[in-house]
């Protein structure tokens, strides 16, 4: 992916330039690289078992919601950066 392409996801309205959603976005990407899949629920499981070491969270999918994964994945779809 080109880095002006990158940027401009970047700046999408869900993603605003973020730093939560941008670690959101490359959260989705990672996943959907080693699960090949696009369906929330197993995106979502696997976020569950992602262990992370922040502030109040646990686990990545402490620090996300479903629903905002869900816009997540949709924004990668109907941008063509996964399939």
């Amino acid at each position: 992916m080109a880095i002006n392409s990158l940027l401009q996801i970047y700046s999408l309205p869900f993603i605003n330039k973020e730093t939560d959603k941008i670690e959101l976005f490359n959260t989705v990407l990672k996943i959907y690289a080693d699960l090949k899949t696009t369906n929330v629920d197993f995106v979502y499981q696997a976020m569950k078992d992602w262990k992370i070491k922040q502030t109040g969270f646990k686990s990545k999918a402490e620090k996300f919601s479903k629903e905002d994964t869900e816009k997540m994945i949709e924004l990668l779809l109907n941008r063509g950066v996964i399939k």
